[in-house]
């Protein structure tokens, strides 16, 4: 089923469908033009043009709204997470200061510490986070002096799992960056498809012949399909960010369950 949500958000898509539609009734509209039932006034497709301009006006807002919020959430999540980092780092210096005996591993992991420190927030995601470990890793496991505490690489191993962690989730962050671009997709269409209405309801009051009026007497076909097709997918986006901010809920187990 969200195979099938993604491909109507497609704009190519909505496009194919509204304007596939719309040809469609203009042409039964021009064979059975002859018909008195369906010779309608073009001025009777004002109403329905302004009926749909004040839906997608809304549409506008909402739009703008979840943009900034979504926009806003994953910013925030990926700056606290930056910082978070920083404080992070400044303790495993600490706890390495406080070594005396495992100069070697503590130089090579204060090296390491220092490089992540001078990190920006526009050098993430970091794609070779095993090249900047392999050389102290690999110094931890041929460390072989006594150690005053027996812990202590396994401590080591703990921060860098902790800030692999915290590396890891600004990475998903900048990630989700990059999807909610999407939504000013959604915004730029919305802004389009006015524009396009309200050329259309100014070109009701002028006289551009009998075919023009025919092609303007079925344009609410076209603007309606596509505002639709908008709305769909908004609600589609809304679904999507609901369910990644309650990733934690498993939404099946109560059908598995029905099923065991």
């Amino acid at each position: 089923m969200s195979k099938v949500f993604i491909l109507l958000s497609s704009t190519i898509w909505q496009f194919f469908i509204s304007w596939n539609l719309f040809f469609g009734i203009l042409i039964y509209r021009i064979i059975f033009e002859q018909n008195t039932v369906l010779n309608v006034d073009i001025r009777s497709t004002t109403p329905a043009l302004g009926t749909i301009g004040s839906i997608l006006a809304l549409t506008t807002s909402v739009s703008f709204a979840f943009m900034i919020f979504a926009i806003t959430r994953v910013s925030n999540r990926k700056h606290d997470l930056f910082y978070r980092l920083k404080s992070f780092l400044f303790d495993f210096d600490n706890f390495l200061e406080k070594t005396s005996n495992q100069k070697h591993v503590s130089n090579k992991a204060q090296e390491l510490s220092w490089e992540l420190k001078f990190l920006t927030i526009s050098d993430f995601p970091i794609m070779n986070w095993n090249d900047k470990t392999r050389d102290l890793l690999n110094l931890l496991e041929s460390e072989e002096d006594p150690l005053e505490d027996p812990n202590f690489n396994n401590k080591v191993l703990g921060y860098l799992g902790f800030i692999e962690n915290l590396i890891s989730e600004i990475g998903v962050a900048c990630i989700s960056q990059i999807v909610a671009l999407k939504h000013f997709e959604v915004v730029y269409k919305v802004l389009a498809l006015i524009g396009l209405l309200l050329l259309a309801l100014v070109s009701n009051y002028l006289n551009f012949g009998a075919m023009p009026a025919k092609v303007l007497s079925v344009s609410p076909v076209f603007f309606a399909s596509f505002s639709s097709l908008i709305l769909l997918e908004l609600g589609w986006l809304l679904h999507r960010e609901k369910m990644n901010m309650l990733d934690f809920v498993e939404w099946n187990s109560d059908r598995s369950n029905k099923m065991n």
